[in-house]
């Protein structure tokens, strides 16, 4: 993170000398008096890269689902919050940023005034922090005009990490998974230029939502129906999975001995020994879950063990289902 930031301090520095000397302004001072280095404020700086890094991971759980990180939110809001106003902040790029993390975190509460009111002062300060923008961009009305204004920016400023990740969550939103993947993979390729990995580690949760939700957007009305005539428990095990995927295959082949195929070969061998360790031979979903690994609709996850309990999720589901048809 301490990279970026000084990356960024950088990039404030020679835009406003530039653009002040290409006026005729004199230059000779601009840089001391854009950045100041004090111990306050790289005590701010060092205070906000933390800050940033709690943001961002409770922004990838938000993106994927918005209920999960309500409590950290609200404590890392009010620890902002009470951080700004106990902590002498001279720098108006520092503050800015501290205030654009505020403005975000009551927008993902639902609290539109207060992030406004957030805004306007992180605007005030400074306007092209990358923050700044990225609040500007989730004040829109909705997901397309948020898009829109971000690619207007991109034009100009392409190589603008956070702005090409937040496009890639607009698409995300917007159900269009492939986009929204292209859109990861290049901020990921900006982030780790800048030597940022914690980026691609925190968000690629959501980029591989989007990879599977893209393969599996071509899932057939059949197993549409199959999802809509269920009632999904929770949690969602892989147990429930091989069930209702063997029944369905019973059915479709008009074989329900199929049901007990497997119990029924072991009690005549005499055999009490599964072949899957984690599943008995006396378990209720023996045959499911054998029946599933033989015709690998479902795989052993290490190769060995079936984990009939580990919790998945509705997308793991449906790419099994999918296997019915091959």
């Amino acid at each position: 993170m301490k990279k970026y930031f000084l990356n960024l301090i950088r990039f404030f520095k020679i835009g406003i000398i530039t653009a002040l000397c290409l006026s005729g302004v004199s230059c000779a001072t601009l840089q001391q008096d854009v950045y100041t280095y004090s111990e306050d404020n790289n005590y701010i700086y060092n205070s906000i890269e933390i800050y940033e890094y709690q943001f961002i991971k409770l922004d990838s759980e938000f993106c994927l689902e918005p209920q999960a990180p309500v409590k950290g939110i609200n404590n890392l809001l009010k620890e902002i919050t009470s951080y700004i106003n106990s902590t002498k902040v001279a720098e108006p790029f520092l503050l800015a940023r501290l205030r654009a993390f505020e403005g975000l975190l009551y927008k993902m509460t639902g609290k539109t005034r207060e992030a406004q009111n957030s805004w306007q002062e992180a605007y005030a300060l400074q306007k092209g922090d990358s923050y700044v923008q990225l609040l500007s961009s989730r004040l829109s009305k909705n997901a397309e005009e948020a898009l829109s204004m971000l690619e207007g920016t991109l034009i100009f400023d392409s190589k603008n990490a956070v702005l090409q990740l937040e496009k890639g969550k607009l698409f995300y939103q917007l159900k269009q998974y492939d986009q929204a993947v292209a859109a990861m993979d290049n901020a990921f390729i900006l982030f780790d230029a800048e030597g940022l990995t914690d980026y691609r580690e925190v968000y690629t949760p959501l980029r591989n939502s989007a990879w599977e939700l893209n393969k599996l957007s071509g899932l057939s009305d059949a197993d549409s129906k199959i999802l809509n005539g269920i009632e999904l428990p929770e949690p969602l095990t892989r147990r429930f999975c091989a069930r209702l995927i063997w029944n369905e295959w019973a059915i479709n082949q008009g074989n329900l001995k199929l049901l007990t195929r497997y119990s029924d070969k072991y009690k005549k061998s005499g055999k009490t020994r599964s072949p899957v360790p984690d599943v008995a031979v006396e378990d209720e979903d023996f045959d499911a879950i054998l029946g599933v690994v033989e015709h690998e609709f479902m795989e052993l996850p290490d190769g060995r063990y079936f984990y009939p309990d580990e919790e998945v999720t509705k997308t793991q589901l449906i790419s099994w289902l999918k296997n019915l048809k091959r």
